[in-house]
């Protein structure tokens, strides 16, 4: 884009001092804004300046003004420049509103031309006025069209004038108007150059001014509505109706003005073409409108001017003036209703616009609202299941809590409690929501708890162990008050109470346990090496007396042999004590086995207390060594004697039970059926410190001599060895119950075997003897010597193997002990059978603790006499034959 030309340039304002007045003439007389054209040209190349546009502007308004005055003065009326429809005005009007203010020396040009042709060709002025009348005239006409066109872009919207009803309202208001300056000043110029009388002033004034208003009823709607945006191209069935009001205005001109059909002349028919400018309004818009309007104003006016239509009735002049009023009319009509239909169409989209706008504005916030609904939804669930299972969890934590077998409780800061189990409310009561001192505590135990608590607070863990009576029990507990924080900050505390009582129990009991087992491991090592001792005692005292015959020598051997079975019976005590008595047990009925040794009963017990037999369930059976039950029951009788030394009464009770898994579990036996046996006495009772230490070897509350301390301690291992248990029940003043639980056999009862009489001779066969105590082997392979065997001695089982296998014959029997170094019996009698060695096997022990039970053969529970001994051989021999 280049310069404009120097003489188009503004100088500076300090440069032009009489820039200010000329300005506010050019502000009135130019135009305000560029026109389309010149705005899209300097959008583009720029390649007119406004100047030249101006110009060729400005030309091409004045030729058109000429043309359309030539056009319109063919309707002149006399004296020949005044006409009924003057298109230059709308010209002019339309130039203005289109192009801007600075084409006005374009209209000025123009009419002044148009004015000069118009009174060259009238004719009756001379020169000089006939130039002086163009230029009021011209002078006159460009005064009205700015003027007119200031007052619409005031009032109406300027070019857009036909968009609105109230626009086409103010535009023909402002028509009517402005009109009259050319007219005024025109017909002025007329009267006073004499052209035209006075008194004619009025018609030819008001033929003038409605030929100003036609002009630009007829001109200025169709320019206005081509330059509108949308409006510049006709659509294919846009032009089709065109051509069809074509038509129709035809033959409404035939029908209206009789020509061509020449049908006459009806007056009203001419009413006939509001129809179709409705039509044209309604469908075409405002340009429809206009186009129609010209076409039948030319018609109509063509025909008028050849005395055709009903505007042809009267004077030309009178008929050329209602036909203008007509066509005015016609057209303001047809505008505002076309203005109406397009301002109701726009509405209509804007509505239809609007409505779609809202419509999609709904449908978004709807899919909004939808997906903020399923949002709010999916938080909603989601909520609902974390509280669902913040439920489950608080009900199983608060179900744990509750199953804890120990107080449990949570306090706040301010020591209110706010969360207690059951255990605790049971022992203490519900203290949630109360502080310490609500509790009702003795004071000692609310100066504890406060103490605790503030330490607590403090951020300390409180470990105590206290002495506690709950319910009328008391016990030993473990105390803990533990802070508990949240980011760091205490904001209460919990605490616990472990009730150890029962733990402190079982410890003391399994200490009592191992010191009972440690004992009973002593006690078994003693009877084992005692009975050795004492197998040589009996044997060689039995030995010496079938040889001593009667005598001192004989009474000698036995008062040894009467001590050695004393012995023995200590050792099977504390054999039974230990558990490791070797037993032969039976199936018996309860009630025979008590019968049984209530005749040993009788010569003990004193005649002042008396001795009371019951049984409840008398069919019961138990699997036991009689000897052992004879012990047990003799046992706990002598006891009871004791205890009632100003006499009483004895009862031996017997039941059948069945023992849930609690009542087993404090008796440490499997649940399930037992036979009670209770020994009750009416004595004085046991204190408490003695009833714990009842049963421990070698402990007796008898004077010196009386007891040996393993009466209950055997009682205890035998029923222990028999898978049952015993219990001692006592209070001071109130006697004591002790109450023995046997299983419970279900088993086939037990024959009992008629005593033998078996000769104790031997007949010259080959025994092999196996044990470790050189002493103890001596004595057996003297007795066996002197019973007629031949003997072979060996120290353990390895060596044994060695005599076999160096001896040239056969071995008839083997006498082992089970226990001993290296290679015990049990051992002994598999690698025997391992060879095939098929001979009696008889296993002599004092009990058969840390050995293998042995796969076949005899048993001899040490300590034996001679005759015990050589009746074992003999029978064992027997039966191999």
């Amino acid at each position: 884009m280049g310069e404009p030309p120097a003489d188009v340039q503004d100088p500076l304002p300090d440069q032009r001092p009489w820039r200010s007045p000329l300005k506010r003439a050019s502000d009135f007389l130019g135009s305000p804004r560029a026109s389309p054209w010149v705005q899209y040209r300097q959008r583009g190349s720029m390649v007119l300046p406004r100047s030249k546009y101006l110009v060729v502007a400005a030309l091409v308004v004045a030729a058109l003004y000429v043309v359309t005055g030539y056009i319109g003065m063919l309707a002149a009326i006399a004296p020949g420049n005044v006409t009924a429809v003057w298109p230059p005005s709308g010209i002019a009007l339309s130039a203005l509103l289109l192009a801007g203010r600075g084409v006005w020396p374009g209209i000025a040009l123009g009419s002044l031309v148009t004015n000069l042709i118009v009174l060259s060709h009238v004719g009756g002025l001379p020169e000089g006025l006939t130039v002086g009348v163009a230029l009021t005239t011209a002078c006159g006409s460009t005064l009205q069209a700015v003027v007119g066109a200031s007052v619409i872009e005031r009032f109406a919207g300027g070019r857009r004038a036909l968009q609105s009803p109230s626009d086409v309202a103010v535009l023909f208001a402002a028509t009517l108007g402005f009109c009259t300056i050319a007219a005024t000043v025109g017909i002025g110029a007329l009267i006073a150059t004499g052209r035209l009388p006075a008194a004619g002033f009025p018609s030819t004034w008001l033929t003038w001014w409605l030929g100003d208003v036609g002009g630009v009823a007829l001109v200025t709607p169709i320019a206005l509505s081509f330059q509108e945006r949308g409006e510049t191209s006709l659509r294919r069935t846009d032009l089709v109706l065109l051509a069809g009001l074509g038509l129709a205005g035809l033959g409404l001109a035939s029908i209206v003005h009789g020509w061509p059909l020449r049908l006459g002349v009806v007056t009203f028919s001419s009413y006939l073409a509001l129809p179709l400018v409705v039509f044209a309004a309604l469908r075409l818009g405002p340009r429809g409108v206009a186009l129609s309007v010209f076409g039948i104003d030319a018609i109509m006016m063509w025909a008028t001017a050849r005395g055709r239509g009903p505007f042809a009735l009267g004077s030309m002049n009178v008929g050329l003036l209602q036909l203008d009023g007509y066509l005015i009319a016609l057209s303001a009509t047809g505008l505002v209703l076309a203005a109406s239909v397009r301002e109701r169409d726009a509405v209509s989209r804007a509505l239809r616009d609007a409505q779609a706008d809202l419509e999609a504005r709904v449908a978004a916030r709807t899919e909004g609202l939808t997906q903020a609904n399923r949002a709010l939804s999916a938080e909603i669930h989601e909520r609902q299941r974390v509280e669902r299972e913040l439920g489950q969890s608080e009900a199983r934590l608060r179900t744990a809590i509750d199953c804890l077998p120990f107080d449990f409780w949570v306090c706040d800061a301010a020591g209110r409690y706010v969360l207690q189990n059951a255990t605790s409310i049971r022992h203490w009561g519900d203290l949630r929501g109360k502080l310490p001192a609500e509790s009702g505590v003795p004071p000692e135990v609310h100066a504890s708890w406060q103490q605790n608590n503030a330490r607590a607070l403090a951020g300390e863990v409180v470990r105590q162990r206290i002495h506690q009576r709950y319910d009328g029990v008391d016990g030993t507990f473990d105390k803990l008050v533990a802070p508990v924080r949240v980011d760091g900050q205490v904001v209460g505390f919990l605490g616990l109470n472990f009730d150890i009582t029962e733990r402190e129990r079982l410890a003391e009991e399994l200490v009592r346990a191992q010191r009972l087992e440690a004992t009973g491991r002593l006690a078994g090592g003693i009877a084992h090496d005692f009975n050795n001792l004492l197998t040589v005692m009996t044997a060689t005292a039995t030995s010496i007396e079938r040889r001593a015959g009667d005598g001192p020598t004989q009474q000698a051997a036995s008062l040894i042999l009467e001590a050695a079975r004393r012995a023995a019976d200590l050792t099977r005590q504390l054999l039974a004590f230990a558990g490791k008595l070797r037993v032969s047990p039976e199936v018996r009925r309860i009630d025979e086995l008590v019968e049984e040794v209530s005749g040993l009963l009788r010569p003990i017990v004193p005649s002042d207390i008396e001795l009371r037999v019951e049984h409840e369930a008398p069919e019961a059976a138990i699997s036991i060594d009689p000897t052992q039950f004879s012990q047990v029951l003799v046992n706990l009788a002598i006891n009871a004697r004791d205890a009632m030394p100003d006499g009483g009464a004895l009862t031996i009770r017997s039941a059948a039970v069945e023992l849930d898994e609690r009542a087993a579990d404090e008796l440490r036996v499997a649940a399930g059926r037992f036979v009670r046996l209770e020994v009750q006495d009416t004595g004085a009772g046991i204190e408490p410190a003695i009833l714990a230490r009842v049963f421990e070897p070698f402990f007796t509350t008898k004077p010196l001599g009386q007891g040996s301390g393993l009466g209950l301690s055997s009682v205890h291992g035998i029923a222990t060895q028999a898978g049952g248990a015993v219990q001692m029940r006592s209070a001071v003043g109130a006697g004591t119950t002790a109450v023995v639980h046997f299983p419970r056999a279900t088993g086939a009862l037990s024959e009992r075997e008629a005593a033998r009489d078996d000769a104790v001779a031997g007949g010259g066969e080959t025994i092999l003897v196996v044990e470790d105590q050189a002493l103890v082997r001596d004595v057996i392979a003297g007795v066996l010597g002197d019973a007629g065997y031949r003997v072979i001695a060996a120290g353990d089982g390895e060596e044994a193997l060695r005599a076999i296998d160096a001896h040239p014959g056969a071995i008839d029997l083997v006498l082992t002990d089970l226990v001993m170094p290296r290679m015990g019996g049990a051992l002994l009698g598999r690698r025997l059978r391992e060879r095939g060695l098929a001979m009696p096997i008889v296993y002599m022990s004092g009990y058969a603790e840390g050995s293998e039970d042995p796969v076949d053969g005899r048993r001899l529970a040490k300590p034996f006499g001679a005759g015990e001994l050589t009746t074992a051989v003999r029978d064992a021999l027997k039966a191999r034959a």
